[in-house]
């Protein structure tokens, strides 16, 4: 079996997996723990095709999985980085909110009031970061890498937003999903990307425990909001985005420069290399694929008719 080929069905099994879990863990008790064990076992669970697809499988790539310490400079350069693109975050899930459901925020508001916050931080911002990093920009990523480095760059950031399960968080986890693709060809190692999604994600938590406190305090008196400030508000958020993803850019360029070099990263984009493919490596969209992705968009259409 090709490279290509074996990753796919380690997205396919992955998907399986999740979906038998996810429709599973209602019915296993949870007043024995004390926190929500369903945060905790899907992120456990998932390892569970990960490691039959190293030991089993066996595939060539996953020699270029790497999680090496990165320099202090690349370290602060990321941080720096992941502060820039939240604006775009932020607005991508405000936005997409308008339109689906957003499953997110009632999670986080309920585990407020279950847990404390580093509990919470661990179980939502950096047991999600270490195993959805080292299956997706690890196994998955570096399995299409050799085939064609911008396609596998693109392709694990799609299927990291397909395993989200929902539109909302599809939209957004596929961007920042491009951004840490970007960041692990750059570096060659999976620290920086983890250390960004666990900034995103732990921010998010952070933020929300903050709101909880100050929701505690009196109410102040509604005030009604017109279209016209949603229309502001919202080109408002677009202008930090940009701006934001913006400077990125420049500390990215930073970050390759000290690490793989701009000039090599930027490559990957140009259309003669593009079309240096190593076929034998595999087809990327074969039967394996359009399992995992058709299982994951069927969920995602009854999600959202669930919430209609």
């Amino acid at each position: 079996m090709k490279n290509v080929t074996k990753t796919n069905v380690l997205f396919a099994a992955t998907v399986l997996v999740y979906i038998i879990l996810m429709y599973s863990l209602p019915f296993i008790p949870q007043d024995k723990w004390s926190f929500n064990m369903s945060l905790v076992v899907p992120e456990i669970i998932l390892l569970i095709p990960a490691l039959v697809y190293v030991v089993v499988l066996r595939p060539k790539t996953v020699d270029g999985v790497n999680m090496g310490v990165v320099s202090p400079l690349t370290t602060i350069l990321t941080v720096v980085l992941t502060f820039l693109i939240m604006p775009l975050v932020m607005f991508i899930n405000s936005l997409s909110s308008l339109f689906v459901e957003n499953s997110v925020d009632g999670v986080l508001n309920s585990l407020v009031n279950e847990n404390p916050l580093w509990v919470n931080l661990i179980v939502i911002a950096l047991l999600p970061a270490v195993v959805e990093e080292f299956i997706f920009r690890g196994l998955i990523f570096n399995g299409y890498k050799r085939r064609n480095p911008l396609m596998a760059i693109i392709l694990s950031a799609a299927l990291f937003g397909f395993i989200h399960m929902n539109i909302n968080q599809f939209t957004y986890a596929f961007v920042i999903g491009v951004i840490f693709g970007l960041m692990a060809y750059a570096t060659g190692s999976l620290l920086p990307s983890i250390m960004s999604h666990f900034i995103i994600n732990g921010t998010s938590v952070f933020i929300t425990h903050m709101s909880a406190d100050t929701s505690k305090a009196p109410v102040a008196t509604e005030v009604k909001i017109e279209l016209a400030d949603y229309v502001v508000a919202y080109a408002v958020m677009a202008v930090i985005a940009m701006a934001g993803l913006a400077l990125g850019y420049f500390v990215f360029k930073c970050i390759c420069n000290k690490n793989r070099g701009f000039e090599n990263v930027k490559r990957i984009f140009m259309k003669p290399h593009r079309n240096q493919f190593v076929e034998a490596e595999g087809k990327f969209f074969d039967g394996y694929l359009l399992l995992g992705v058709g299982i994951c968009l069927l969920h995602m259409i009854l999600f959202e008719i669930s919430n209609m």
